[in-house]
C-alpha cells in the first residue's frame, strides 16, 4: 500500500516537516483504517499525575489494547495543550 499523508491543516506541518493528523479516529478512516488495526498509542501528559483523565483511551481501545505508553513532558508547542496523543495503525 503507497504511503499516505494525512492532514490537519495545521500551519506547523509544512513549517516542521511533519503531518499533525489530530483527530485520530477520522485520520485513520481517511488513511483506510479503523480504530481496530492500531497497534501502539503515546500519551504525552503535562502531569502524569493526571494519567486518569485520559480515560478516552480506554473508551476507544477497551477491546483493542494496543500497546501504550504514558509519558509527563515539560511542555509543547503551544502552552495551552495540556495531552498530546500519537496512534500507529496497521493498514494491510
Amino acid at each position: 500500500m503507497p504511503r499516505k499523508l494525512v492532514s490537519s491543516g495545521s500551519y506547523l506541518e509544512t513549517e516542521i516537516g511533519f503531518s499533525r493528523a489530530e483527530i485520530i479516529g477520522h485520520a485513520i478512516s481517511e488513511a483506510g483504517g479503523t480504530m481496530q488495526q492500531v497497534i501502539r498509542t503515546r500519551i504525552m501528559l503535562m502531569d502524569i499525575l493526571k494519567w486518569r483523565d485520559a480515560r478516552a483511551h480506554g473508551e476507544f481501545f477497551r477491546e483493542v489494547r494496543p500497546a501504550c505508553t504514558f509519558v509527563q513532558v515539560s511542555g509543547f508547542i503551544d502552552l495551552a495543550w495540556l495531552v498530546e496523543v500519537e496512534a500507529d495503525c496497521l493498514l494491510e
